[in-house]
């Protein structure tokens, strides 16, 4: 693989994920962090320690034997990324819905903020975020949990 992109890397990821059949939960569990952290590193939206890394390839069974440069995708998955990198509006219908969500009830969401804690943003840098599934009356729901750090502006 000469000249790897990280998309070359998210791409091998994924194959290897599929093909040993392990779950985002299942490799997040094996390196202590949240699910959502691990699928987003995964797919080249964060970077990973090189202790993460290399427990990731592992985790794949992605060794020189299985892929060349292996020391070229261990060093992308610890490269800070280009965040955010996909065609906007999504065109995902999953992608959109959240889109959607955010367009009607993000000024709400936003001026109930400020009612409790004053002028400032919600950081989506300092957040934890979750996702699980529920069962509500017989169907399958997604709940989506995010604890945002509130940033006071200076003006405060």
């Amino acid at each position: 693989m000469a000249n790897v992109t990280r998309k070359d890397v998210t791409d091998l990821l994924l194959a290897f994920k599929r093909r040993k059949q392990i779950t985002f939960t299942e490799l997040a569990d094996k390196l202590g962090r949240n699910k959502v952290w691990t699928t987003a590193a995964i797919l080249g939206q964060h970077p990973m320690s090189e202790t993460e890394a290399t427990t990731v390839l592992r985790e794949l069974d992605m060794n020189e034997k299985s892929i060349t440069n292996l020391d070229d995708v261990k060093r992308i998955l610890m490269e800070c990324p280009l965040r955010g990198n996909y065609p906007w509006p999504p065109s995902d219908p999953t992608l959109y819905r959240l889109y959607e969500i955010t367009q009607i009830y993000g000024p709400s969401i936003k001026a109930v903020a400020h009612e409790l804690c004053g002028d400032g943003i919600i950081s989506g840098i300092n957040c934890k975020i979750d996702v699980n599934k529920q069962l509500v009356d017989g169907d399958d729901w997604v709940e989506i949990k995010i604890l945002g750090k509130f940033l006071r502006y200076p003006n405060e």
